[in-house]
């Protein structure tokens, strides 16, 4: 699987985890049929762990995180799930 069938794939995951969830620095629904109210997918993959939420315009520096998810071969199935 390449990068982008990846961050896609990340992405689905995403929309489906946060749909009709309200943001906790703004109040509004982050996902409803797609990303509201300035809220953008943050997606970072690098070495053995993506990690992945969103950024929402009331504080776009910090994202929230919802998800880790080990790459290695020693972390196989191993993800961290923020709630």
């Amino acid at each position: 699987m390449d990068e982008l069938d990846l961050i896609d794939k990340v992405d689905a995951l995403l929309r489906k985890k946060l749909e009709y969830v309200t943001c906790p620095k703004c109040g509004f629904f982050v996902v409803t049929q797609g990303w509201n109210h300035f809220h953008m997918p943050y997606i970072e993959v690098s070495g053995d762990e993506i990690v992945a939420g969103y950024r929402c315009n009331e504080d776009p520096g910090n994202p929230v995180i919802i998800f880790r998810i080990s790459r290695s071969r020693s972390g196989r199935g191993r993800t961290t799930v923020y709630e």
